[in-house]
């Protein structure tokens, strides 16, 4: 899972922004000695470094406990808002930040919640900005390289090395087969024991998949005894989805091209 924010838009609260010359000379007064006399001209600098937002999240229901949302607004507090709305699917959240114009819609959000399967195309489209200044922020430094991969994208969403930060991964979980045994084994199937199984005639059109590239694929690699998450070059990709039992050579490019 992934915290994002929607493209950029006005956010509610007020802000007092101090140049680097105007935040030097206040901290050059604050630090000499304060006469009665200067009591209105402290207040004045003291106010001068409040300030008040109201952030909106909108997440994937159950996936942020709320003992998060309560630090958040303790560190908050005297200093602005935070609220939370839930969605049902991430792929709601992901539709919603097509339609900013629905009320309470995900897009006029502050961040959101989004699954890696939707994270390059609400890049590609638009719909996302990335985190201004991630790389020297103190959690940057700390994220596994594995996860670093995963959130650097190019402005079409598409792994970069060098790519600008688009979200902060914050939990993750595994791909897992279900099915009903008393109904496959009725209908003359067999039981699923490995990813191979699922191509058994038996299953044809009975098979649901998210609605990700990623997923399907993920299936694939495992079918020939590949890690999920295995590398694979532009001369080997089609060839290797080639040899999965059953498929047929158009979705094997097909397959190849969505991996690149």
């Amino acid at each position: 899972m992934l915290f994002s924010g929607p493209a950029p838009r006005l956010s509610s609260g007020t802000w007092t922004l101090l140049t680097p010359s105007k935040r030097r000379e206040l901290d050059c007064r604050r630090s000499a000695p304060v006469s009665a006399a200067s009591d209105a001209q402290q207040s004045s600098w003291d106010k001068a470094y409040q300030y008040q937002i109201d952030l909106r999240l909108v997440s994937l229901r159950g996936s942020v406990p709320s003992a998060w949302i309560d630090d958040f607004r303790g560190v908050m507090e005297g200093k602005g808002r935070i609220s939370m709305s839930q969605r049902g699917q991430l792929f709601d959240i992901f539709k919603e930040l097509s339609d900013p114009k629905k009320k309470n819609s995900a897009a006029t959000a502050d961040a959101v919640t989004l699954g890696d399967a939707w994270l390059g195309p609400a890049i590609a489209r638009g719909l996302l900005q990335p985190i201004p200044e991630a790389k020297v922020a103190r959690w940057w430094s700390s994220l596994y390289p594995h996860w670093r991969k995963l959130i650097q994208r190019d402005s079409l969403g598409h792994a970069a090395a060098e790519g600008q930060v688009w979200a902060a991964p914050y939990r993750w979980g595994a791909t897992l087969i279900a099915f009903r045994k008393d109904l496959l084994l009725r209908n003359g199937g067999r039981p699923v024991q490995d990813w191979t199984d699922l191509l058994q005639p038996k299953l044809r059109g009975r098979l649901g998949f998210v609605d990700a590239p990623r997923e399907f694929l993920g299936a694939a690699m495992r079918s020939l005894g590949l890690s999920m998450n295995e590398d694979i070059s532009s001369g080997s990709c089609e060839a290797t989805f080639a040899d999965v039992p059953g498929s047929r050579p158009a979705a094997a490019r097909a397959g190849a091209c969505v991996q690149q």
